[in-house]
């Protein structure tokens, strides 16, 4: 700033703390527009960058993308699980298939067979026992024989007679809970993905880009500074005995060097709780004074072609209609 201009500040802030029954006393701000941090969803590099600082950029146009390798290849694994419990659901649903069947039967005929000969053999064991000429561990053993074969064909009927009954209510409710596990994480993870694609939440301008491609941004980095073009607005600042004539709907009219006109605005904010006034506003006349930060709110052409942090000086209008914040 010129050293003209911040006399002329300073003579305006006197005369505003000096004589605080003037309406139309000059309020001292900035310019403001919203300022929008894109941050880096997870610790990875920075694989893509289409803008600079200056570029005017549309809501959800891609910024910019991080290496996304590692979190496909866990989007990739997820969607296998979530196949792999959808199919374990549909087999219970319709039943074990007709080749599993045909096995089944297949070993019990075996096993039936099997029966059949330990029982011939138990029977010719126990007449040679029983004639002097066989000990009895030799009956013992086909003994033995017989009760594995019986046992063998008892469980392979059991599985078999699961198999055409179909899944347990138990066995149902594990397989849903497992997909939607499956399908929770898949989801989590598909989120984490689109994450690590920069959009431009809303229309404005690239303000600031701290890192460039290649380099590794930590999770919660501030990767691109973007100035939204929606609500600009100007921020000034009210002294404690003009606070009655600012609230929200309260005309104002604002002015700044290389403007022909002063432009229309409407106080939308006024903030409860006082704060210092800001150093270029300072005198040896009203350094202890407080002051209440106010946003005055203009509509978006009319400073579309304006530096954030222009210097601007604001009057309010209390005695005109108000207006729409």
């Amino acid at each position: 700033m010129r050293p003209k201009d911040i006399r002329l500040l300073f003579l305006l802030s006197a005369a505003l703390f000096a004589c605080s029954d003037h309406d139309d006393a000059y309020l001292t701000g900035t310019l403001e527009r919203q300022r929008i941090e894109l941050v880096a969803s997870a610790s990875e590099p920075l694989a893509e960058l289409n803008v600079r600082p200056g570029d005017h950029v549309e809501g959800g146009q891609v910024l910019g993308r991080l290496d996304d390798r590692r979190v496909a290849a866990r989007v990739a694994g997820a969607e296998a699980r979530m196949r792999g419990a959808e199919a374990r659901i549909a087999e219970l649903l319709r039943g074990a298939r007709s080749e599993r069947r045909e096995e089944m039967l297949a070993r019990i005929e075996a096993d039936r067979s099997e029966l059949e000969q330990a029982r011939l053999e138990r029977q010719r064991m126990e007449g040679l026992v029983s004639s002097g000429v066989t000990p009895q561990s030799r009956l013992d053993e086909a003994e033995t024989r017989v009760e594995t074969a019986t046992a063998r064909i008892e469980q392979n009927r059991a599985q078999l007679d699961e198999m055409l009954s179909g899944a347990t209510e138990e066995e149902l409710r594990q397989a849903t809970a497992d997909l939607d596990a499956s399908r929770a994480e898949l989801m989590d993870l598909r989120v984490a993905l689109e994450r690590l694609t920069l959009r431009a939440p809303l229309a404005g301008r690239i303000d600031a880009v701290p890192y460039a491609v290649g380099e590794l941004a930590g999770a919660g980095a501030t990767l691109i500074v973007l100035l939204a073009d929606e609500r600009p607005y100007f921020r000034v600042y009210v002294p404690e005995l003009d606070q009655a004539a600012a609230s929200p709907g309260t005309a104002a009219s604002v002015e700044a060097d290389g403007l022909e006109t002063p432009l229309a605005g409407c106080v939308r904010f006024v903030a409860r709780e006082a704060t210092f006034t800001p150093y270029y506003s300072l005198s040896e006349h009203d350094r202890h004074r407080l002051v209440f930060v106010t946003e005055i709110g203009v509509d978006a052409d009319a400073v579309a072609s304006l530096p954030t942090g222009l210097a601007v000086r604001a009057t309010l209008h209390p005695e005109r209609d108000r207006c729409s914040p």
